[in-house]
Formats: structure tokens, C-alpha cells, sequence
């Protein structure tokens, strides 16, 4: 059973990788396997965790612009740091075990004589778990360029997603599970250890896959001053940058609140919140499958476009949910094309992006991101307060569906591998 799964995992770029460099992208199969576990834990139930310890819809907003804020932020330093380390491998993986500890942290929380203190220490411990995580983004990029090779790159990150979506799914509905039988907030903490015991075997993983020789420091260093100069030399970068940052503002409007609402106005529990998130993620196995392979022959950028004008249906039907159940479909739907949506981002990321001083290129984008990311919760917050969720989630999809029209406005892409391939034999 289990070398069937590999062979299916593999058979799109599995034979075209040598020996030595297969067992290293196994083991960054392993490591978005735990990892993604681990992360599918906490994006279900952070938020339902403080509400059980007492927080409001202001301090959920306040948690995700100030998590949001921290790409901005760090972004620059890390990968200037990066760039000075002797390897992006180690700089990575002691920002992954750091990051990952913070979980057992919040895990024990209720435990500690904190008081009313207890909500504010668990915002600023979910902050500097996603703070470590961003710190080390720049140089985890610089690495991912260098260990997958572009020519079948959308097919193996469609491949990993596919493992990290099939664990996710059951991780996710076992910690439900957990959720509905300890109650609160006890089965919160089980499922936070658990999600932090996952994230250590990440990091474990990560340790044993073999930096590329290429990933070493050539000498050269961009400061962030040139960086801002270098962008507008790159096509399509700085516009690319901008409108993430819109897109990415528009979708964190409504999306620290979407659990909360089915809590809150749909009345679900941990099992169905914890389904409805499978749902989610089981979808996105034929999504990763279908858009991984047109990535690779229609280009990344073909895929984007297609999955940016059918993300913004996902708040506009959220918006006329009458009840939980009606949910799950919408969520099977969103699943499948955030699936595309996602892999191809972090795809045209790569290509926009030259190997010469690629972590403050990819600081640079990610700081514009986070920016967006950090006043979208802040907007969400007014508008849910003042106006209701129906307002709040029809706002989200109109903003998506402009920004998806602007992507096809401004953005051009390069060609697609199988393009370039059939050039270069000629």
C-alpha cells in the first residue's frame, strides 16, 4: 500500500530525478506532510481556542492584522540574515523548531495562574510562532528554488500538496474529534500538542534533506535600498507584488472570520467545523493533481487567472449560508480552486524572482503581502461589528473579483516549461 502511494506521489517527476536528489525530495514530502498537519490545526481552530479562553471578534481581528504585520516586519531582516548565513538549510530549521515550540506553549496555557492575562499572552505567542515562521521565509524560498527544478516543478509541489492534503484531512478530523470529547478548553490543548508534536517531526524531516551546491552564497548581496531600484528592472515583479498585496487585503477581510461565523450564527460544533475543513482539503487533491499538470504545460500564470475569477463566488456564498450544512459544498468548491490558486502564487513567485539576491527579492514581496494581509482583519473587524457578516463576505468577494481583473490587466507571465522546451529544440 504504501509504495503504491509513493509511486502515485512520484509518477510525474519521481523517474526524473537522480538518486540522491529523490531521497531529499522525499523527505520535504515528509516535511509538508507534518508540517502541513500541524498547520491544519491550528488555521481550524486558533480561533475557536481564544474564543473558548474568552476573547472577542475584536481581539480575533487584532490576532490576525498583528500576525499579518510581522511579514512586513521581518521579512528584510531574514533574509539579509539569509543572505550573510553559510546555508539556508540551518538558518531555516532553527526558525521551524522555535516556530513549532510555540504550540506546546499554548497548549498548557490554561494551566498557568494567568488570569485575564492569559488571552493576551496566548495573541502574542500565536504571533511569534507565525513572526519565526515569516523570519525565515525568505532563505525557505531561496532553498525550495534550488531543490526543485523548474521543468517539473508544478507537478511535484501538486504531488506534496496532494500527501499534505490527504494527512491534513484526517488530522484535522481526529483533533475535532478530541475537541468534542475533552470539551473546552481542554480538547484544545490536546489538539495544540498534538499539532505541535507534528510540527517537530517537520523540522525533523526538513534536517535530513541535502542542500543543493547552488543554494551557497556566490558573494553578492542586494541591500533593501537596491532592492527597491532592482524590482522595476524585473517584468512583471513590482505589479505582481502590488496586486498580492491587494488580493491578499481583500481575502483577509472576511477570513479570520469565516470559522467564528459558523460558531457564532451556525451554531457548529469542533466535529463539524473540523469536517468542514476536511472537506476543504480533501478537494484540493484533484486540484493540486489537475493545476499542477496545466501549470507545467499551460503556465502558471493561465491557472492563476482562471482560479482568481472563481475564488470571489466562495464569500458570496458564504453570505447566503442558511445553514452549516450548506457549507460543505461551498467549501469542497473553494478547496479545489484555492488548491490551483495557491500552487501557482508560490510558482510565478519563483519565476519573477532571479536566483541573484532571490531572499530580498522575496522579502520584498512579502512585505508588500503583509501589508495587505494586516489592514484587510482591521477593515473585517469594522465592517463585521457594524454592518454583519452577509456585509462583510459579499465586501471580500467584490474586492477579489477586482483584484482578479487587475492580475489579468497588469500581469504577464512567462512561458510555460513545455513552451520553452519545444524552443530550445528547435
Amino acid at each position: 500500500m504504501l509504495k503504491r502511494l509513493i509511486a502515485f506521489i512520484e509518477d510525474d517527476w519521481g523517474p526524473q530525478a537522480g538518486t540522491l536528489r529523490r531521497r531529499s525530495l522525499r523527505w520535504f514530502l515528509a516535511d509538508g506532510m507534518f508540517g502541513g498537519a500541524s498547520d491544519a490545526i491550528v488555521n481550524a481552530f486558533l480561533s475557536l481556542y481564544l474564543l473558548a479562553l474568552g476573547a472577542n471578534r475584536a481581539q480575533i481581528g487584532l490576532l490576525a492584522s498583528l500576525s499579518n504585520l510581522t511579514m512586513p516586519l521581518v521579512m528584510f531582516p531574514g533574509a539579509a540574515l539569509a543572505e550573510r548565513a553559510r546555508e539556508y538549510k540551518g538558518f531555516v530549521l532553527k526558525n521551524l523548531i522555535l516556530s513549532k515550540s510555540t504550540l506546546f506553549f499554548l497548549a498548557i496555557l490554561p494551566f498557568l495562574p494567568l488570569g485575564s492575562w492569559a488571552i493576551s499572552v496566548a495573541i502574542g505567542l500565536a504571533i511569534l510562532r507565525v513572526l519565526l515562521g515569516n523570519f525565515a521565509n525568505p532563505a525557505w524560498t531561496a532553498f525550495v528554488a534550488k531543490l526543485v527544478p523548474l521543468e517539473w516543478r508544478g507537478r511535484y509541489f501538486g504531488s506534496r500538496n496532494i500527501l499534505i492534503a490527504l494527512v491534513s484531512i484526517l488530522i484535522t478530523l481526529l483533533a475535532g474529534a478530541l475537541i468534542d470529547i475533552f470539551g473546552k478548553p481542554g480538547g484544545y490543548q490536546v489538539a495544540f500538542a498534538l499539532a505541535g508534536l507534528l510540527g517537530l517531526l517537520s523540522a525533523y524531516s526538513f534536517s535530513r534533506i541535502e542542500e543543493p551546491s547552488l543554494a551557497q552564497r556566490e558573494g553578492q548581496s542586494l541591500n533593501a535600498l537596491g532592492i527597491l531600484r532592482a524590482v522595476r528592472e524585473v517584468p512583471s515583479f513590482l505589479p505582481f507584488c502590488l496586486l498580492s498585496g491587494l488580493w491578499n487585503f481583500s481575502v483577509m477581510v472576511a477570513g479570520p472570520f469565516f470559522p467564528v461565523y459558523m460558531v457564532e450564527v451556525l451554531k457548529a460544533g469542533g466535529t463539524i467545523v473540523g469536517l468542514t475543513s476536511s472537506l476543504a482539503i480533501l478537494a484540493s487533491i484533484p486540484g493540486q493533481r489537475l493545476f499542477g499538470y496545466q501549470a507545467d504545460v499551460r503556465g502558471a500564470l493561465w491557472v492563476h487567472r482562471l482560479t482568481s475569477f472563481l475564488i470571489p463566488m466562495v464569500p458570496w456564498l458564504w453570505a447566503f449560508a442558511p445553514t452549516v450544512w450548506f457549507i460543505l459544498p461551498v467549501e469542497v468548491f473553494s478547496g479545489f480552486v484555492w488548491a490551483g490558486f495557491n500552487l501557482v502564487s508560490f510558482n510565478l513567485l519563483l519565476e519573477f524572482t532571479p536566483h541573484e539576491g532571490r531572499p530580498l527579492y522575496v522579502a520584498f514581496y512579502q512585505v508588500i503581502v503583509g501589508l495587505g494581509m494586516t489592514v484587510g482583519p482591521i477593515l473585517g473587524g469594522v465592517v463585521a461589528s457594524e454592518l454583519g457578516y452577509k456585509a462583510l463576505f459579499l465586501l471580500s468577494g467584490a474586492l477579489r473579483a477586482f483584484t482578479a481583473l487587475l492580475f489579468v490587466l497588469f500581469i504577464r507571465g512567462t512561458k510555460p516549461w513545455a513552451v520553452l522546451k519545444g524552443q530550445q529544440a528547435k
